[in-house]
């Protein structure tokens, strides 16, 4: 399918056309469940909305009223999980594309963050009306082209993709996948930490605040391996299950901590029959008193505490973009052991300068590396102040707005900064 590019797209550019002088408008395309219901890429682009300050160029947010409620009332993020059901995607995207329509004398580009078939459609409406369309890929596997094509009407989903002006990809993976099936202008840009990074320049990791583990009924000198994001098969926590199951049989001081959604009522896309399995796996094994569930934590003060109750931070994950959670615990000086995912995990961890990366699935790779750093509070500590200098050298929040800002120019037509 061809860019629209007809005799009443170049009527409507000439009716709308921008003045030089004009700020680039700049509209970002969420789901209705944006803020409601627990999304990974939701904390970065509610920050990215709050506190942009590039100059000339204004952000707005279509599809879901969180922002506005949030900051109406101090709405609790991801308060009121919502069911995206049938009925609901298909009234968001013909009620997307008719703003689309409607309003295009409000937006320049349109910057879409979910692929519904409203998303697929928007370029083709933003050519009509002589706009431009970014799309923000976050999880290969998931709204990268090659596994878009392999879904039920991959080929057509394909085309639609295909008329995004640019593809932004949180991870080189990601951007790689766009460049061999699109000809889109591609962006590679890593997300960044969603909070003020903790003051721990005269801290040591090694010792930890006694009433954060006393809350979690941890006594003060376990060893903790933390692990945050939703308990789902993709993120690998069978493995991290079977891993602690491994070291508690020959250390009797090691702790796990679950930090994440692990019901419906959290996450509505969760499947509680893996959760059941892993309890019911730790349950029979006499060491579950050892394993504490936090469940979802939207505060983000409290998240941090938890990093900081932990001793390095596990994440045995199968597929992922660029997961925001490893950056998190670098910058709370955490040593991270990961799966070795190419142009993803490497991105953030080098092994044996700020953790260890792990083939997937390799339990056996994953006890040796955690052991190892169990067994050497220097290292940890090592590791850990290294991890915190490349989260602030090479993942700013800063940074990144100047180069999605440069981006946008690049998009528009538009000279970019000097």
């Amino acid at each position: 399918m061809a860019r629209c590019n007809c005799a009443c797209a170049h009527l409507f550019a000439k009716k709308t056309g921008t003045a030089e002088s004009r700020p680039l408008r700049v509209i970002h395309v969420v789901n209705p469940s944006f803020g409601h219901t627990f999304s990974g890429p939701a904390k970065p682009t509610l920050r990215l909305l709050r506190e942009w300050s590039e100059p000339g160029i204004t952000l707005t947010l279509w599809g879901s009223d969180y922002l506005s409620k949030s900051i109406q009332s101090n709405a609790q993020f991801w308060g009121t999980p919502m069911h995206n059901t049938r009925a609901v995607r298909l009234r968001w995207s013909v009620r997307l594309l008719w703003m689309l329509l409607r309003d295009r004398r409000r937006y320049d580009i349109v910057h879409v963050h979910t692929l519904w078939w409203g998303g697929l459609l928007a370029p083709i409406v933003a050519h009509l009306v002589g706009r431009r369309a970014i799309y923000y890929m976050t999880l290969l596997g998931s709204d990268n082209p090659s596994s878009l094509a392999s879904q039920k009407l991959g080929g057509l989903k394909l085309a639609c993709f295909r008329q995004y002006d640019g593809l932004i990809g949180v991870s080189k993976a990601l951007a790689e996948d766009a460049c061999e099936r699109c000809s889109a202008r591609s962006l590679v840009l890593p997300l960044y930490v969603t909070f003020p990074l903790p003051d721990l320049n005269s801290a040591s990791r090694v010792t930890h605040d006694p009433a954060v583990r006393e809350k979690l009924h941890i006594p003060a000198t376990a060893e903790v391996l933390v692990f945050v994001g939703s308990i789902i098969e993709r993120k690998g926590v069978d493995v991290l299950v079977e891993l602690f199951l491994r070291l508690a049989q020959e250390r009797n001081n090691v702790w796990l901590l679950l930090v994440g959604a692990n019901s419906v009522l959290e996450n509505p896309r969760l499947d509680e029959d893996f959760v059941c399995t892993l309890r019911k796996r730790l349950s029979e094994s006499y060491l579950g008193e050892r394993v504490v569930w936090t469940g979802l934590i939207a505060n983000e003060a409290e998240l941090v505490d938890l990093y900081l109750a932990s001793d390095l931070f596990v994440f045995p994950t199968r597929a992922e973009g660029l997961p925001g959670v490893v950056l998190e615990a670098m910058g709370c000086k955490l040593p991270i052991v990961t799966s070795n995912l190419p142009n993803s995990t490497d991105m953030m961890v080098t092994s044996g300068e700020n953790g260890y990366l792990v083939e997937v699935d390799d339990l056996a790779g994953f006890e040796a590396a955690v052991t190892k750093l169990l067994d050497d509070p220097t290292l940890r500590e090592r590791m850990g102040a290294a991890g915190r200098v490349r989260v602030e050298r090479d993942f700013s929040f800063e940074a990144y707005c100047h180069k999605l800002a440069d981006f946008y120019r690049q998009v528009a037509g538009k000279r970019t900064r000097t």
